[in-house]
C-alpha cells in the first residue's frame, strides 16, 4: 500500500468489480524494530508517536531511517482513501471509512 499507482489500480478494480464499494478499511501497518548504533528501538515501547519518533531519529545514523514505518503506517491509508474519495459511487454511497490500528503497526 505504499504505492501511488498500485493504490489507484485497487481502487479502481474494486470499484469496478463490484459495481461500486460502500466501506474502505484500511488495515496496513508495519512494526517498527530497528538497531542503529548499538541501540534497539522498538515501537512498544514509546510513550506516544512523536517522542518516539525523535528518539528514533536521534539515535539513528540517517533521517530517512523511518521512511519505511511512515510509507506503510501513514501513507498506506492516505493513499487508498485520497483513490476512494475521487470514486463517483463511494460518494453517492456515502461510504464509510474504517482505519484499524495497533501499537504494533
Amino acid at each position: 500500500m505504499t504505492y501511488v499507482d498500485v493504490c489507484r489500480a485497487l481502487i479502481d478494480k474494486a470499484d469496478a468489480w463490484s459495481g461500486g464499494f460502500d466501506v474502505l478499511i484500511l488495515n496496513a501497518g508495519i512494526l517498527a524494530s530497528f538497531y542503529f548504533t548499538g541501540i534497539f528501538i522498538s515501537s512498544l515501547v514509546y510513550d506516544y508517536w512523536h517522542s518516539y519518533s525523535l528518539y528514533m531519529l536521534a539515535a539513528a545514523d540517517h533521517p530517512s531511517v523511518g521512511k519505511p514505518v511512515l510509507d506503510t503506517n501513514v501513507y498506506g491509508c492516505i493513499y487508498p482513501c485520497f483513490y476512494a474519495l475521487k470514486t463517483p459511487t463511494f460518494i453517492q454511497r456515502k461510504g464509510r471509512i474504517v482505519v484499524v490500528s495497533s501499537v504494533a503497526g
